[in-house]
Parts: C-alpha cells; sequence; structure tokens
C-alpha cells in the first residue's frame, strides 16, 4: 500500500482512479508503487485491514445516526475514507460541521483501525 504525500497535487493512474493528497491506495500494482515512492511522490505504509472495511461512523462520539448516514451519502465507507477526508472540505459539506469537529472524528477513526 501506498500513500500520496500532503503536498502531492494529484496524478491519474488509469481511466477510473485519480490519487489525490494523503490517499491511501492498495490496488497498484507493486511496480506502480515503486514508481510512485521512487519519483517522490508517495510513501509506502502499512494500514490494518479494518481499516478499510465499512465502517460504523456512528460508534465515533459526535457522530449520531444521523450524521453517520450523512457521512455515507458523501461517499464515505470506510474508517480510511474518513482518515483520508479534507477536515474543512467535509465539515462544509455537512450541517452544523467544524474542520475541528472532523479532526476529532478522524482522530477517534485512527483509534479504531488500531484495534
Amino acid at each position: 500500500m501506498i500513500q500520496a504525500l500532503q503536498d502531492y497535487q494529484g496524478h491519474l493512474l488509469d481511466d477510473r482512479h485519480f490519487l489525490r493528497a494523503g490517499q491511501v491506495v492498495d490496488f497498484l500494482s507493486s511496480d506502480q508503487e515503486e514508481a510512485l515512492v521512487e519519483a517522490g511522490l508517495a510513501q509506502q505504509v502499512v494500514v490494518s485491514e479494518h481499516a478499510l472495511e465499512e465502517a460504523d461512523f456512528a460508534l465515533v462520539s459526535g457522530i449520531g445516526e444521523k450524521m453517520a448516514q450523512r457521512l455515507t451519502d458523501a461517499g464515505l465507507i470506510t474508517w480510511q475514507d474518513l482518515i483520508d477526508a479534507d477536515p474543512e472540505a467535509l465539515a462544509a459539506a455537512l450541517p452544523r460541521t467544524s474542520g475541528e469537529q472532523v479532526k476529532e472524528w478522524q482522530t477517534q477513526a485512527m483509534e479504531f483501525t488500531r484495534g
């Protein structure tokens, strides 16, 4: 698995996938991963399998069932999706939510992925 560096401007991987800053991907061949790492665009990472499973966002303090549904409607499915989301952009898409609140959710999501 690789993670694009935070200052990465984005890269079209193929006709269906665009790698964005901070994103973790696991569908590339080892040659593709190696090329991105050698070019200084990404780093190798180890992500728990739990991070890539469908998340129950309502387990996070401050996220109720309605907000969990809004996150899913916004395209977030896994814990890693929440962790990778831009806090300010996600907050702007959700009612009565701040970037700081999203960052707190992301911190809690990281804890869920460790266990």
